[in-house]
């Protein structure tokens, strides 16, 4: 298998116009494990409450006209979550795929929209969008976007988001 991790995440924050909690994982990619909360943090009038355990990221735009990675090509849009997770980096911006690299590894990410949307407030209600490690695969990005584009890795997919385990937490 190419694929070896997936975590699916959510807009559910209402304070928070880029935060994305994850609802499922594998729970199996140690780089994803360690960003989890270690404590909980209360709801205030401006944030929302974090459970420890939990993980949240953010999904934010280039925090400035000249960032950029070392190959030239910019990011369209970035995971964030106490640094870079990720550049995401979108080839045919109608498809809803996406791929990049978690830092600081030698990992690709690909990413796949569901009923993902963003206005210039931030990203939309219920917006979700799954995360895909390819392991040791940090080089052939491009190359598995358009396996991913292409149906090829959709049985990989489903296996792995059959094995995903629920994360919702209920007061």
């Amino acid at each position: 298998m190419i694929l070896s991790a997936a975590y699916i995440f959510k807009k559910n924050a209402d304070k928070s116009k880029t935060r994305l909690d994850c609802i499922a994982s594998t729970g199996n990619y140690e780089e994803f494990e360690m960003l989890r909360a270690v404590k909980d943090i209360k709801e205030t009038a401006f944030r929302n409450a974090t459970r420890k355990g939990s993980l949240a990221v953010y999904y934010t735009a280039a925090p400035n006209e000249n960032y950029g990675g070392i190959d030239g090509r910019k990011a369209s849009r970035y995971l964030v979550k106490k640094r870079n997770i990720s550049g995401i980096y979108k080839p045919d911006a109608e498809l809803g795929f996406a791929y990049g690299d978690m830092y600081g590894t030698g990992d690709a990410l690909l990413f796949v929209e569901r009923s993902f949307s963003e206005t210039s407030d931030g990203v939309t209600a219920g917006s979700e969008f799954v995360v895909l490690v390819a392991k040791g695969k940090r080089h052939d990005q491009l190359a598995l976007y358009y396996e991913l584009v292409n149906g090829g890795l959709d049985e990989e997919i489903e296996k792995l988001l059959s094995q995903a385990k629920s994360e919702v937490q209920k007061d």
